[in-house]
C-alpha cells in the first residue's frame, strides 16, 4: 500500500496519521523497533524537518503535536496544528530514534518554564497555563540528561 508523503525543510517522510505531529508517528516504536525500517526512516526524517521548522521560527524548542494553542483557547489538531507554534511535549518520543536532542529540547524548554513542560510556545515564547509533564524544573531536568544516552 503506498504512503502519502511530503517534503518539508529538505526532509521527505511519510504523511503522519491521526491527529497529526510526532505522537502518531513515532508511538508504534515504543513498542516496536521500527529504526531500521521504512517507517523508522521515515520517523527520523520527520524528526530532523521538525527541528529545522522550530530554528526557522525562532521558537524556543521543537515539535509539533497536538496540544492546547499557547493562548489556551483552542487544542490543535489535525488541520490547526500550525508550523509556528512548536509542541516539545511530542518530541519526547524523538528519544527512541535521537535521545541526546530529545533531552535538550525537553530540558532547555523545562529550564525555561522552570517548573513544567508546556503544551505549545510560540517564535515569541508565549506559553500554556496547562502543564502536561511536570518533572521538577531544573533539578529534575538535569537529572533527566544525565540518564539520556549519545547517539
Amino acid at each position: 500500500m503506498p504512503h502519502q508523503t511530503e517534503t518539508k525543510h529538505g526532509f521527505t517522510y511519510f504523511v503522519p496519521g491521526g491527529a497529526g505531529g510526532l505522537a502518531p508517528a513515532l508511538a508504534t516504536g515504543i513498542f516496536v523497533d521500527e529504526t531500521e525500517t521504512e517507517l523508522g526512516r521515515s520517523a527520523a526524517q520527520f524528526i530532523w524537518a521538525q527541528r529545522q521548522n522550530g530554528q526557522l521560527i525562532g521558537a524556543p524548542a521543537w515539535g509539533l503535536s497536538p496540544s492546547e494553542s499557547p493562548d489556551g483557547k483552542e487544542f490543535l489538531a489535525y488541520s490547526a496544528l500550525t508550523e509556528d507554534v512548536a509542541a516539545p511535549v511530542g518530541s519526547g518520543l524523538a528519544a527512541i530514534y535521537y535521545p541526546r536532542q530529545s533531552a535538550d529540547n525537553l530540558c532547555a524548554e523545562m529550564e525555561k518554564n522552570e517548573s513544567a513542560l508546556r503544551g505549545a510556545v510560540t517564535a515569541a515564547g508565549g506559553r500554556l497555563g496547562f502543564a502536561t509533564a511536570g518533572i521538577g524544573g531544573p533539578d529534575g531536568c538535569r537529572r533527566f540528561t544525565a540518564a539520556r544516552t549519545k547517539r
